[in-house]
């Protein structure tokens, strides 16, 4: 099934981190991946790698946690890992903590290293243990077999789908797809993923979205809401009156009913109603609000011309299996599409490698640092270390713009520039507005380290941040959404592990002379 199998172990340096990583496709096509900090940073931020560092820092790495690896292509006679890059992205962390700079875990490096086991771990880990095949096409089954099944789900659905993508590059038909990965996987449950991946991706390039809706969406495609999107295509009444959208046997999308700028329209709004208003949900038992939302679907594409319906093709059933997806008790989520399923009250399946922990809401993370000689700052911290960010939305963005007003008042008193700030401020002399406006004009000035992250996080902050905490611009149907607190405390988090940093090491600085 894999081909021949080499066992061996390799030194840390000699294993590279896999660019094609199926869990980078779609950071991949936003440009995010082209070195492999590129690629830590983003399985760190995401994909849960710091609780992968700290088992290993409290157990050391096992010498029974194999990867599997193939040639380098490009001639070096390094391997680059297709099974284990979280565990691979762990160990080069633990050798080299500076690799979490730029990340959401920067506050770890020093506590890594200052580990009573740390020496231990980094001698575990000179030499990992490998099954190197000879090429990714002997690795392919496993892969599959590991990821995209139904007894386990660690790749998002997103990440599944684009993965059978990518493999239709090299074979005609799903069915040859399917032979593949060693017919692991049913033909149904391919075309389902598969036809969530092209929607995804075909949402993120419509035009009638705003690019801060798309960035939005991107920066979380992993949580792309859109099994509630796919219930509704796979509704009688919706094939009726709006379009038939189905996956043929080449794993294509085709449209039937509709023309492709009417499409446009109706997705673009099933990708608002879904993601950002919460009106479109995978309930939807109500058939009275369904008639009306269709009624409304149509209205919105009564202009264009309604090309006829035409019978179906061979090779374009409808083998849609939404049972792919769990919709017990939740009818806001949709449980299964992220692999960061945090609502979810089920168990998780253990892949023998990691053990899964339930991701924090709280709007600061529990291990944010405290400054013993800022009481109302540390006030402010406490209080975002406990409040829950998806409970407590508007809550949660005032406190974080009221954090960020706090810490840059903090640091600008203690720059030379702050004459400067405050003859220009003139009135509004430390409103956050005037804050964020001066840092962003003057970071290189201001921040010693991680210059562009910094500059990047206040400016993604101001510019949506104040139409975000603007409650009056929110009307009882347009409330926040998660997406949008999310992307808040996101940035929250950087600046408050940066700043924090900041404080204690100038305090250290003053106690050291």
């Amino acid at each position: 099934m894999f081909g021949k199998i080499k066992l061996g172990s390799r030194s840390l340096s000699s294993l590279k981190l896999d660019e094609l990583n199926p869990r980078l496709i779609g950071y991949r096509k936003r440009g995010k991946i082209g070195t492999e900090k590129n690629i830590i940073s983003t399985l760190v931020n995401h994909y849960d790698v710091m609780s992968l560092c700290r088992s290993i820092l409290q157990n050391g790495f096992q010498p029974d946690e194999v990867l599997i690896a193939i040639p380098d292509d490009s001639g070096s006679s390094k391997r680059i890992v297709v099974e284990g890059n979280r565990r691979l992205s762990a160990c080069k962390i633990l050798k080299k903590p500076e690799l979490l700079k730029g990340t959401n875990y920067e506050g770890q490096i020093n506590r890594i290293k200052k580990h009573k086991n740390y020496l231990y771990v980094i001698d575990t880990i000179k030499k990992i243990n490998i099954v190197e095949l000879n090429n990714r096409a002997s690795a392919r089954s496993y892969i599959a077999s590991k990821h995209t099944k139904e007894s386990i789900k660690r790749w998002s659905v997103y990440t599944q789908g684009a993965y059978y993508i990518d493999l239709l590059n090299e074979c005609s038909s799903v069915q040859e797809l399917r032979g593949m990965i060693n017919n692991t996987v049913s033909i149904s449950r391919i075309k389902t993923v598969i036809l969530f991946s092209r929607i995804a991706d075909y949402i993120v390039d419509l035009n009638d979205l705003s690019l801060d809706e798309k960035a939005l969406i991107l920066e979380d495609i992993d949580n792309i809401k859109v099994e509630a999107i796919l219930r509704l295509m796979q509704r009688s009444d919706f094939k009726e009156k709006i379009a038939r959208v189905k996956i043929d046997d080449r794993g294509g999308m085709v449209l039937n009913g509709i023309s492709h700028d009417a499409f446009d329209v109706i997705l673009a709004k099933l990708a608002r109603d879904s993601n950002f208003e919460k009106t479109l949900t995978t309930r939807q038992e109500n058939s009275k609000e369904m008639q009306d939302y269709l009624l409304e679907l149509e209205s919105l594409i009564s202009s264009f011309d309604k090309p006829d319906v035409y019978s179906d093709e061979p090779g374009t059933s409808e083998d849609i299996d939404l049972g792919l997806f769990s919709n017990e008790d939740d009818d806001s989520d949709d449980l299964l599409e992220s692999n960061n399923d945090n609502n979810s009250t089920q168990p998780k399946p253990d892949d023998g490698n990691t053990k899964r922990i339930r991701v924090s809401y709280k709007l600061l993370n529990k291990k944010t640092l405290l400054i013993t000689d800022y009481y109302k700052l540390n006030s402010l911290i406490e209080e975002a270390k406990k409040i829950n960010c998806m409970t407590y939305k508007h809550a949660s963005v005032l406190l974080s713009r009221t954090i960020i007003q706090v810490m840059l008042t903090i640091h600008i008193k203690s720059t030379e520039l702050h004459d400067d700030y405050k003859k220009n401020a003139k009135h509004k002399y430390l409103e956050l507005d005037s804050l964020l406006e001066y840092y962003i004009s003057n970071t290189s000035k201001l921040i010693q380290d991680d210059v562009k992250l910094i500059k990047e996080a206040i400016k993604n902050f101001k510019n949506d941040g104040k139409n975000i905490a603007n409650l009056a611009t929110h009307s009882d149907k347009d409330i926040l959404t998660e997406l949008e607190v999310k992307h808040i405390q996101a940035k929250l988090q950087i600046l408050a592990d940066h700043f924090l940093k900041v404080f204690i090491d100038s305090k250290n600085e003053v106690l050291a002379v």
